[in-house]
């Protein structure tokens, strides 16, 4: 590709980083409404701002969050633990400033705006490699900032995986170029962070393309890469064998996660297959059709219509247009060509609509079949991919100055016609704002002036007016943005503290936002097989006064095999009935209890706060404990979901632990005092998370030190060792 060549001297110069810094700072200005909670989050932001605002409370107490008890009354928390990639280090922004008294959302918020941040710096640093022009990679940073990627930092999930993609594939490049243990080191710690996401394969996708296209443009180039590769491992053996451990560390979480989605213990109803056999993470063949990226690049929102915008919406700023229809008469360079051809690809593969390409490949290639969002392309990779190309064709259109008189006159001419052509099609275009016809005015002053005199030797000129070209239509756009935006009426519930337990779930703080919103009853988003079966069954009114209480006390038990008799369950949960339903230990049938049947009484105790019989010891997400004082034997149930990897204990001796009413767990206790645990997963397990977790920092603070290491004994060299 032409990398060849390392870039020499500071990363960037100090006017740029004033210039980068002061840019930023101009997309904050125009994302006040959402920075300063005016404006709400949308869709998926809002599960993604919850899942994260449990984990943080929790590590903030010490508890590594492995059960949520509740969603769906209870719920292994792997799923949301993949889906917000709890490792990331950068989520320590949030526990410092939690912890220093800010407040959640501010932290959070605090959060997505360093990570935006510094995915644009990757990018950046990326476009500084592919074009070898710091002001082509300015411009190409400012215009990824102000395109729609922003936006999708309030509605969706994808700057957690676009911050980690395009500094892969910034080490990448790099370490091409010039092989150092930083380097690769960053590209492992990419990778990490991608791999402990359960959707890596957006990833997975542009890389296999990547690489597919890389070989057929580059074949010759193969042999010099491999060969410079294994100098480095030869060289350092020991840090290669480490990353590698790393790697395979951090994959540990996602394979677990994948060997759980097979054992069906928690379903997807909204999302995965119907089918019994197979992989309940699999998304269901409907969903996979969905439309992609055709569907959401309408050519009637380029231009038009912009005082409608609002998040979800593509949006690319319209210099991006002016740039591309300029540059088409340049010469692409085989760098250019690659971005092209890879833009392509994946613009075939997340284009069902036009194309069946990712139909065939889901039928044969496994992990197809495991994500869905196929217009999440659109803005992770074609949007950058545009971009790049056209930061290439300005570096081709501003060397005009290096060029003849002949050249000069031939470009002016075309800047003419582009500009004239551009502002007519405006004019017959619906619902152009007027920020869209003041930067063709001023691009064309721009392009004009510069071909005719430029801007003498300093290049700080050129870039503000290139930014100015750059930031003058989002201006407005981001005005409508907030203007169009959902308000932010008060807090939501789960920016309140929730991890405190109560005895009736009508006084507990909700935890998480009703999924049951968005689909009629009876669809779940998530529960455990279980409680799903119950859930489709029951009558909604009788389930929620049942499970109004956390714990039940019963003086008898039944034993059921088999599919379960969810009538007569229901009748016993309307009448309150004191008999549980417990799946197998005995006869089908059989009953056993603590007191002769003429003295139970007809209906069940629901524990409504500590009593003499019944108190609360300690309570966290992954364990409860109790005490309790009963005159006569007991059977106690805990209305938690039923799950593999739950276990009591009663006097620290393991007792069996029972699926009653369907879904729920129960266990016989001794009359007189005793202290009843219930918990989740294995202490090893808890302590793997907490060791990854200090893992994933110690990576990331290497990956900083080897690289100040390396651009100082650079700067060493360029110095002649001085």
């Amino acid at each position: 590709m032409g990398y060849s060549n390392r870039l020499n001297g500071r990363v960037w110069p100090y006017s740029h980083a004033i210039l980068i810094i002061l840019s930023f700072v101009l997309w904050c200005y125009f994302f006040r409404g959402f920075l300063f909670r005016i404006c709400d989050f949308a869709s998926d932001a809002i599960p993604y701002y919850n899942h994260t605002k449990f984990f943080i409370d929790n590590i903030s107490r010490g508890v590594y969050p492995l059960w949520d008890p509740f969603i769906e009354t209870g719920i292994a928390n792997e799923f949301f633990l993949r889906r917000i990639g709890e490792f990331n280090p950068f989520y320590t922004i949030i526990l410092i400033l939690t912890k220093l008294g800010v407040t959640y959302p501010s932290a959070y918020l605090t959060f997505l705006v360093t990570y935006y941040f510094i995915g644009l710096m990757g990018f950046y640093l990326l476009a500084k490699r592919f074009t070898q022009d710091d002001n082509s990679a300015f411009v190409a940073y400012a215009l990824l900032m102000f395109s729609s990627l922003g936006t999708q930092l309030f509605y969706n999930f994808l700057i957690l995986i676009f911050v980690p993609t395009v500094w892969f594939f910034y080490f990448l490049v790099s370490f091409s170029s010039y092989p150092s243990k930083h380097s690769l080191l960053g590209m492992v710690f990419s990778v990490m962070i991608i791999l402990t996401t359960y959707i890596p394969f957006y990833f997975l996708t542009i890389m296999v393309a990547f690489s597919l296209c890389y070989l057929l443009l580059y074949f010759g180039d193969i042999k010099m890469l491999i060969e410079r590769y294994w100098r480095f491992v030869a060289k350092n053996r020991l840090f290669v064998f480490l990353c590698c451990g790393a790697l395979i560390l951090s994959a540990l979480p996602g394979m677990f996660f994948y060997l759980e989605g097979r054992k069906s213990e928690f379903v997807l109803p909204v999302r995965h297959i119907e089918s019994e056999q197979g992989n309940v993470l699999e998304v269901a063949r409907e969903r996979l059709e969905e439309p992609g990226v055709i569907t959401h690049i309408k050519p009637e929102w380029f231009l038009s219509n912009l005082n409608e915008f609002e998040l979800g919406r593509f949006y690319l700023p319209i210099f991006v247009y002016i740039i591309f229809l300029l540059g088409l008469l340049t010469r692409m360079t085989k760098g250019s060509f690659l971005l092209v051809l890879l833009g392509f690809i994946i613009f075939l593969i997340s284009s069902p609509e036009a194309v069946s390409l990712h139909g065939f490949l889901s039928e044969r290639i496994f992990f197809f079949k495991f994500f869905r969002n196929l217009r999440f392309f659109l803005e992770l990779v074609l949007s950058p991919i545009l971009i790049l190309h056209i930061s290439c064709q300005l570096k081709s259109l501003l060397d005009v100055q290096k060029g003849g008189l002949k050249g000069k006159v031939g470009w002016m001419l075309m800047v003419i016609a582009v500009h004239i052509g551009f502002f007519i099609f405006l004019i017959y275009q619906p619902g152009v704002i007027i920020s869209s016809y003041v930067v063709i005015l001023l691009s064309f002053t721009f392009f004009v002036f510069y071909g005719l005199k430029g801007f003498g030797s300093g290049k700080t000129g050129p870039m503000i007016c290139l930014l100015v070209l750059i930031v003058a239509q989002p201006i407005e756009v981001y005005k409508y943005l907030n203007q169009n935006s959902i308000k932010f009426i008060g807090e939501h519930v789960y920016d309140q503290p929730y991890l405190d337990f109560r005895y009736l779930r009508a006084e507990k703080n909700q935890a998480m936002a009703n999924y049951d919103i968005q689909f009629q009853k009876p669809v779940l988003y998530i529960a455990t097989k279980w409680f799903n079966a119950l859930y489709q069954a029951i009558a909604p009114d009788i389930l929620d006064r049942y499970l109004n209480y956390k714990f039940i006390v019963y003086d008898q038990a039944e034993h059921s095999t088999g599919n379960p008799d969810f009538k007569r369950i229901e009748e016993a949960l309307a009448g309150h009935k004191n008999l549980a339903f417990i799946e197998a230990g005995g006869e089908a049938g059989e009953k056993e209890g603590s007191v002769e049947s003429k003295d139970i009484p007809g209906t069940f105790m629901g524990i409504e706060g500590d009593t003499d019989e019944f108190q609360i010891l300690d309570f966290n997400v992954n364990s409860i404990q109790v005490k309790t004082n009963f005159a006569t034997r007991k059977f106690l149930v805990y209305n938690d979901s039923f799950y593999r990897g739950w276990r009591v204990f009663i006097n620290n001796k393991e007792e069996t632990l029972r699926r009653t009413n369907v879904a729920f767990k129960g266990v016989w206790v001794p009359a007189g005092e005793q202290v009843v645990d219930f918990q989740y997963a294995a202490p090893l397990r808890i302590v793997s998370g907490f060791l990854l977790l200090g893992l994933f920092h110690v990576v990331f603070m290497a990956v900083v030190v080897l690289w100040r290491k390396d651009v100082k004994g650079e700067q060493i060299a360029l110095s002649g060792g001085s």
